[in-house]
């Protein structure tokens, strides 16, 4: 069975390999990097948080934030998205209003992470961003 620890080195090696530059905090267990956008965006956030056990989370969190005036009409588009969504799903922080997509893996009972799943969360989470990015900031921005 994969621990938290070979999950971590297992990521790293991935990132590594594809040439991504990140920042690791090894206490919180998370990567963190910007990356370009296909979209309207100019970059999107994205964070691997490696810190619960046998689960890897992937965030990819958008660069502008929602007023709280528009709070309510930006729920009111997430949610309507999220229905029907089979792997992962978008937030909004209601605090900071800042809007994020996540997507959950788990390892429990692998004996290693395939590194197709890595990519293929990383790509899932950023298209969705991407996918929707524009009509998000219509609705943030009023």
């Amino acid at each position: 069975m994969m621990k938290q620890n070979d999950v971590t080195e297992t990521i790293q090696k991935w990132l590594e390999s594809a040439r991504w530059h990140y920042r690791f905090d090894a206490t919180h267990q998370y990567f963190d990097m910007n990356m370009l956008s296909k979209s309207q965006l100019p970059f999107m956030r994205l964070i691997i948080d490696a810190h619960i056990q046998d689960f890897v989370i992937f965030y990819v969190i958008s660069p502008f934030k929602c007023d709280k005036v528009r709070h309510s009409a930006l729920m009111e588009y997430l949610t309507r998205i999220n229905y029907g969504l089979i792997n992962g799903n978008f937030e909004m922080d209601v605090s900071g209003g800042w809007i994020r997509y996540k997507i959950c893996i788990t390892y429990a009972g692998l004996e290693s992470l395939p590194t197709e799943i890595i990519s293929d969360s990383i790509n899932r989470a950023c298209f969705m961003m991407d996918k929707h990015a524009q009509r998000l900031r219509e609705i943030c921005e009023g």
